[in-house]
């Protein structure tokens, strides 16, 4: 069965809702700031499980769900830091943000809910080659 996928707001700029695109796993030296990946919610959810759509709407997710976001940096001492970078052989990380920068969480205060959990399914793949956010920006 085919994998029903969330777009997070940070996929607005992509043509994910009218263009075909396939996920696939790449090796860890293919990865990058800013691609397009997939993955999978994993724990229990709770308030801080919501995800930003592409409209801006605002939706509960729930475990098993799937999302697409991308691979991102976070430096907000008032909430969490994380970098994509610190994501482990277990290919576990976070939404650090419900707009979808996916990444691990490095450090968060005290009296943040916990992220909304994620596992790494694969990159945004298209005709052979990886999709990243940069490839929707005018130069």
């Amino acid at each position: 069965m085919k994998a029903r996928y969330f777009l997070a707001s940070l996929t607005r700029i992509a043509d994910f809702a009218t263009q075909p695109f396939e996920v696939h796993r790449l090796p860890r030296e293919h990865w990058d700031w800013g691609d397009y990946v997939a993955a999978r919610i994993i724990g229990k959810p709770h308030t801080e499980y919501q995800v930003e759509l592409t409209s801006g709407r605002m939706i509960a997710v729930m475990e098993g769900d799937h999302l697409i976001g991308a691979f991102g940096t976070r430096s907000a001492t008032l909430g969490g830091c994380g970098d994509w970078t610190a994501i482990g052989a277990d290919l576990k990380m976070e939404a650090m943000t419900s707009a979808g920068l996916f990444g691990k969480v490095t450090s968060a205060m005290l009296m943040q809910p916990d992220f909304m959990r994620l596992v790494y399914t694969g990159h945004v793949i298209r005709q052979g080659r990886k999709i990243r956010m940069r490839d929707f920006v005018d130069s």
